[in-house]
């Protein structure tokens, strides 16, 4: 077999700088997306987002059966947020509408998140108790 009819390790090498720079600016546009100036763009509109505890305010409910895994989230996440800041009434309230029975709510939730609700409901209640003793 000839090695110069292109057998299994006829490998073509390019010693070319210029075909390595183009190949480079376009591998790092296509990365990102977008250039530069969109890049600077987006960054001066960025603003932080910041959450202060009510994530509930803005949790859509009902939920429907078979929401977004995101939407489900946003849930728990609400609950934490109140637990975590001492807010335990309005997470007990909160968690009350989530877990209602006959709610669409209740269907929208897998098990393991509905168990876990069920926890912080509980424990933000015996909070109440322990306040109101």
């Amino acid at each position: 077999m000839d090695d110069e009819a292109g057998g299994l390790l006829s490998i073509a090498l390019s010693d070319s700088d210029s075909d390595q720079q183009t190949c480079a600016s376009t591998t790092r546009a296509s990365r990102t997306g977008q250039t530069e100036e969109e890049y600077q763009a987006v960054k001066r509109s960025y603003h932080v987002k910041v959450e202060n505890g009510n994530v509930y305010k803005n949790v859509t409910l009902p939920l429907e059966k078979g929401s977004r895994k995101q939407l489900i989230q946003e849930v728990l996440y609400a609950a934490e947020e109140l637990y975590f800041f001492r807010r335990f009434e309005e997470a007990a309230t909160f968690l009350g509408k989530v877990l209602a029975e006959g709610n669409t709510e209740s269907e929208a939730l897998d098990q393991e998140t509905r168990v876990l609700l069920i926890n912080y409901k509980q424990k933000c209640e015996e909070r109440l108790n322990q306040k109101a003793t």
